[in-house]
């Protein structure tokens, strides 16, 4: 390509090109916001697998509980419910066929220190405890290291972000607590050690309630009953694995005995979790479209506008091109050459704004919000391809217009 001749074409049409660069970045950002949605989407149903058959979720009206007993309510999460949940696991145990009843804790809150005991200098995260039997089976989309083996405890598996801070293989003393404001003063040695196995770059997870979660900051860790005893759980839920279904007329009169709502022991239903009712996935992904949609008629009628506007001007070049001496294919491929020299940075700015905003922003969401801005470089290029063959196919009818006018020209 003429060099000469490609910076004249970008000084005769800088505001156009201008306003084509930025046309392009938005619509690569709509698109790679769509790609990453529905990949959301897609990985959130690895998260509700067949063998969750037959979990129930029991919940104690701890609030209730709270105020009978006259307790404030700044101290609620607090409180000691062991007796009470005790109790009731027994009495599940006695009225029901189950095979595990485990309580499931919330989030741990875990605290690193790099260097001394400087708060200044440590890592604070939080991890969820996969180590129970209901939570062990969980696919993790793994991008370093291991799954725990079968019935192996004190490991964890991190978000890739920590890479830098931590070694797969190595043991690391952690502090960690249930309460946030926790800050291990008198604390001599770490809650518990925890060896980094594996690293883990989807951030859409289970929580303790099998909720599913998108926490790009969220750590597993496979803790010991030794482990969840020293943490000292205020938990007022059960996950109840039974051996077969439970008689939902059973559960109910079941409640009304305790006096309970029976709404709070109820089967765990994946269909009804990702399928739309709960979280509106459906809905989602259905927004997710229209976004897709949008984004490839934005980037067709910009194409076309920028073509079909300036035709008999790109026409005008070609001819001029020719005249000082190129040839026809020559003068047609520096004009092509030059609308690329537009496409690609307006892509690439696209896809660098897209992941500045990921990096400026913690991607928690609670539930699942699959059209979530988080980073991945996979669904990156994904979009960056998309968004280049849209531009190259919708160039087709230019190109053989182009090839139609000079010929006529010629003839």
């Amino acid at each position: 390509m003429n060099f000469k001749i490609q910076l004249l074409l970008y000084k005769d049409n800088f505001i156009k090109n201008i306003v084509f660069i930025a046309m392009c970045a938005v619509t690569v950002i709509i698109t790679t916001l769509a790609v990453t949605g529905f990949s959301n989407y897609k990985e959130a149903k690895k998260h509700f697998p067949d063998y969750l058959n037959n979990i129930y979720i029991y919940s104690y009206d701890s609030t209730l509980y709270d105020i009978n007993m006259g307790t404030c309510m700044a101290d609620f999460g607090r409180n000691d419910y062991s007796e009470i949940m005790k109790e009731r696991e027994a009495m599940i145990r006695e009225r029901f066929d189950v095979d595990e009843i485990t309580s499931p804790e919330g989030n741990i809150y875990i605290t690193y220190f790099t260097s001394g005991r400087d708060p200044m200098k440590a890592l604070y995260l939080q991890a969820y405890d996969y180590g129970g039997p209901v939570f062990r089976d969980i696919p993790l989309a793994v991008t370093e290291g291991r799954l725990p083996e079968p019935g192996e405890t004190n490991v964890i598996i991190l978000p890739s972000l920590y890479k830098s801070d931590f070694k797969c293989g190595q043991t690391y003393g952690f502090f960690a607590s249930t309460n946030i404001l926790d800050d291990f003063e008198d604390q001599e040695e770490p809650t518990f050690r925890l060896k980094v196995i594996g690293f883990f770059e989807n951030p859409i997870i289970p929580n303790p309630l099998l909720e599913v979660e998108m926490d790009n900051h969220m750590a597993i860790a496979y803790l010991t009953e030794t482990d969840r005893e020293v943490l000292m759980s205020s938990s007022t839920i059960f996950l109840i694995k039974a051996n077969t279904e439970l008689p939902s007329e059973g559960i109910k009169e079941f409640m009304k005995e305790l006096g309970e709502d029976p709404e709070l022991f109820y089967k765990y239903d994946p269909s009804y979790e990702y399928g739309g009712q709960k979280y509106s996935l459906k809905t989602q992904a259905d927004e997710l479209k229209n976004k897709v949609l949008l984004s490839v008629v934005l980037l067709f009628v910009v194409i076309m506008a920028n073509t079909y506007l300036g035709l008999d001007r790109i026409s005008n070049y070609i001819i001029t091109f020719m005249r000082i001496g190129l040839s026809r294919k020559a003068a047609v491929l520096n004009v092509l050459f030059n609308k690329l020299l537009v496409i690609i940075p307006g892509v690439l700015a696209g896809t660098i704004i897209f992941k500045v905003i990921c990096d400026g922003q913690n991607a928690k969401v609670g539930g699942v919000t699959v059209s979530e801005f988080y980073w991945s470089t996979k669904y990156a290029i994904i979009a960056f391809l998309l968004c280049l063959a849209g531009c190259l196919v919708a160039h087709i009818p230019f190109i053989v217009k182009v090839l139609s006018i000079e010929l006529q020209r010629e003839e």
